[in-house]
């Protein structure tokens, strides 16, 4: 399978069990804190080592362009609880040239997610 087909697979399979995750605002920094049951957690461990293993330089620019990372949307449709946030899980390295884009300010959440 191509990097293309194995994104799509980790972006449209669904998490099992229960994944719950919220936010709080605590001594003006934020905190996430995400739950689960055994399965739930295990099916986002998955997932995130499925991001972690994708080879990034052979995804097209259209589908990850140079410079930016991979990432994935959990929400309610994806397997998350319905009282929970939506989550972005993702690869900070950027593709083609391997740099840390949160470390080097190059990724904005604000903007790129």
């Amino acid at each position: 399978m191509n990097a293309a087909s194995k994104l799509k697979t980790i972006a449209s399979e669904k998490l099992t069990g229960v994944v719950y995750a919220t936010s709080y605002l605590s001594d003006a920094r934020t905190t996430i804190c995400v739950y689960g049951d055994p399965t739930g957690l295990r099916s986002l461990a998955c997932k995130l080592l499925q991001l972690a293993d994708l080879d990034q330089s052979e995804l097209d620019g259209k589908t990850c362009p140079n410079s930016e990372g991979v990432h994935v949307h959990l929400d309610p449709s994806m397997g998350i609880h319905l009282s929970s946030c939506s989550l972005i899980v993702g690869r900070s390295d950027a593709k083609g040239t391997g740099d840390d884009r949160w470390i080097t300010g190059a990724c904005d959440p604000a903007i790129d997610m």
